[in-house]
């Protein structure tokens, strides 16, 4: 915390409010070691000061109890990139993901065989990229 307060501080002192080349900062166990309540509502503002943060948590789960349900939204959303590892067992957060990912379309053709021929008809469906069991069976 003390390191990335400095750096906001230099920061604001540099052309254009931002520190070249960038600062990075990694927080590991963010939710069991970094207990850091402001964290969520500074998250935005140290990318826009040329300050990179890279946030793992052990699951979404301890994130939420960490920063709250709200706090918690705000890291996800405020993420540039954002990476799922693998033992994912918590269900809302599988549905969120499944979500999140979308949909796409998928071209179905079925051919039928009659007395007159062949007959092929396509149509598009809507379906889930990832479902949540593919989710947890994957990751």
């Amino acid at each position: 915390m003390a390191m990335l307060s400095a750096a906001e501080k230099r920061a604001g002192r540099a052309p254009g409010g931002r520190l070249s080349p960038p600062v990075m900062a990694v927080l590991d166990e963010a939710a069991n070691v970094v207990r850091w309540r402001e964290l969520p509502e500074l998250y935005s503002h140290y990318g826009s000061r040329g300050i990179v943060v890279s946030t793992f948590f052990q699951s979404f789960v301890r994130g939420v109890e960490a920063f709250g349900k709200e706090g918690m939204r705000k890291l996800w959303s405020s993420a540039n990139i954002r990476v799922v590892g693998s033992v994912l067992s918590e269900d809302e957060f599988l549905l969120f993901l499944s979500q999140f990912v979308g949909e796409r379309d998928v071209v179905k053709r079925q051919t039928s065989s009659q007395q007159r021929g062949r007959s092929t008809s396509t149509s598009i469906q809507r379906e889930r990229i990832l479902d949540v069991a593919n989710l947890a069976g994957q990751c």
